[in-house]
């Protein structure tokens, strides 16, 4: 992956086991959001419906802020040690960080 302006991202898949993926992104739209995470299994199948949190960059002024999208995956691309993930978007929302004091 080469170094561009990124922002960490949270991906949470559904299901009995949920399973929670950290990765980086450098594109995000309404439609859809590109995405990067490491191992050798993909992040999930197409189809599969995910929901997306993306760590906003904050400074004093502003309350810690987080984009919690719902996303289904399109494709998936096999690169070298990481996995480029494109999600098409159907919900995207402002929202406060998980964890971050009121």
């Amino acid at each position: 992956m080469e170094a561009h302006a990124s922002l960490v991202c949270t991906l949470v898949r559904a299901g009995s086991k949920p399973a929670r993926l950290r990765g980086r992104t450098e594109m995000i739209s309404r439609e859809a959001i590109t995405v990067f995470t490491p191992g050798e299994a993909p992040p999930a199948l197409p189809g599969t419906t995910l929901t997306v949190w993306v760590e906003l960059p904050s400074d004093a002024g502003m309350t810690p802020r987080a984009l919690r999208c719902i996303a289904t995956v399109r494709t998936l691309q096999r690169l070298s040690g990481f996995w480029r993930t494109v999600l098409d978007v159907s919900q995207m929302d402002f929202v406060r960080r998980p964890g971050a004091a009121a």
